[in-house]
């Protein structure tokens, strides 16, 4: 593996400030299921990476009626899985969340990670293009929301600039009596 320097940052601000003064050789550190590896493999080789898991905007997992639910960009796949709500009112969410990896992997794999990774495999993907979702992104610039369905450019490629950071997901509410 490649050498690189490793932040963990406890503010969306700073993580930001990190990656933009990368110059574009920074990635977020989420799960790092896939980082990782992708590392070992020198597939990707990053000199500074951002560990996101102290920044609260990316760990909140949070359902607001007539909103709908918010899912931190570092927010494991095994506590979304888990969360009521979600089985609830999102079941292919949940669902999705379980397709991923093993448990000892969907206790680590973040639904962020999973969509930055820009893979055509991705699992939490469809439902989330299903039901509406958005992508909100920060950046230098500030903020700006995606619809999911168009965040991704093609196999690895994503909407996402150098210096910004996927913040979270907005799934709006379910249409009445639907199911998945």
């Amino acid at each position: 593996m490649k050498e690189f320097e490793y932040y963990a940052p406890t503010s969306l601000k700073e993580a930001v400030t990190i990656m933009s003064q990368a110059g574009g050789n920074a990635r977020a550190l989420a799960g790092g299921t896939d980082l990782i590896d992708q590392m070992k493999q020198r597939r990707r080789t990053p000199s500074v990476v951002v560990d996101v898991k102290k920044v609260p905007e990316l760990m909140v997992m949070e359902y607001h009626e007539g909103e709908g639910l918010h899912i931190g960009a570092g927010t494991f796949c095994a506590d979304i899985q888990a969360m009521p709500v979600v089985r609830d009112k999102y079941p292919a969410i949940a669902q999705s969340c379980g397709l991923i990896g093993s448990v000892q992997i969907q206790s680590r794999a973040s639904i962020g990670g999973n969509m930055c990774n820009g893979a055509p495999s991705a699992d939490t993907v469809p439902p989330l293009i299903v039901l509406g979702a958005r992508a909100v992104i920060a950046g230098p610039k500030g903020r700006r929301e995606v619809p999911v369905e168009d965040f991704f450019l093609g196999p690895g490629q994503t909407v996402l600039e150098n210096d910004e950071l996927l913040v979270k997901v907005i799934v709006p509410p379910p249409p009445e009596r639907s199911t998945s």
